[in-house]
């Protein structure tokens, strides 16, 4: 109960967030320069959390002793938020290119140390009925074909007591993502 009501909060931010972006300049200095240069001991970090969303997705198996999957998120919106926890409590959003820059700058960026994410979506079964789907997993190698709209990560299973099946159809897809760590001054 308590997931679903954080869930339905940054479901909130998100879509206020991806309206207020559409119809304004989305500007944040979350930038590969800032993540480059080394802080000081006198600089607070601060740890972001994403959040990205598509209207469907699937999960493909690429080897499944090893828990390796394909995730294919597609409609994929091009606007991914980021948040802070407190004190700062800060909130923005950046483009998925932008994103994408800051996944691979720094010595602990997301491209050396892969991140944990939350898969939460919707199933839909003629049998069964409306169910949701929540995945454990890192994230690897990210992809975007902005003309597709496709967004494709490679993604490690991090529940080994779930089974993913493959090709796995899902629905109003929402991908939290954690944590990247930068000096507070410069978001």
């Amino acid at each position: 109960m308590k997931f679903n009501k954080i869930l339905l909060f940054l479901l909130t931010i998100l879509w206020v967030s991806a309206g207020y972006c559409a119809n304004h300049h989305v500007s944040a200095n979350l930038s590969p320069s800032c993540i480059k240069n080394k802080t000081t001991s006198s600089q607070k970090m601060l740890n972001v959390y994403f959040v990205q969303n598509a209207l469907s997705g699937n999960i493909k198996v690429l080897n499944k002793k090893r828990g390796i999957y394909k995730l294919t998120l597609k409609q994929f919106n091009p606007i991914v938020v980021y948040f802070s926890d407190r004190p700062q409590r800060i909130v923005h959003a950046i483009t998925i290119n932008r994103f994408l820059r800051t996944w691979k700058v720094g010595n602990n960026s997301l491209k050396n140390n892969p991140p944990n994410a939350s898969l939460s979506a919707v199933t839909l079964n003629a049998v069964q009925g409306i169910k949701t789907l929540d995945l454990f997993l890192a994230l690897k190698n990210p992809q975007y074909n902005a003309k597709k709209q496709i967004l494709t990560y490679t993604a490690y299973n991090l529940d080994h007591s779930a089974q993913i099946p493959d090709a796995k159809h899902f629905h109003n897809v929402t991908l939290f993502i954690d944590s990247l760590s930068f000096c507070a001054s410069c978001i």
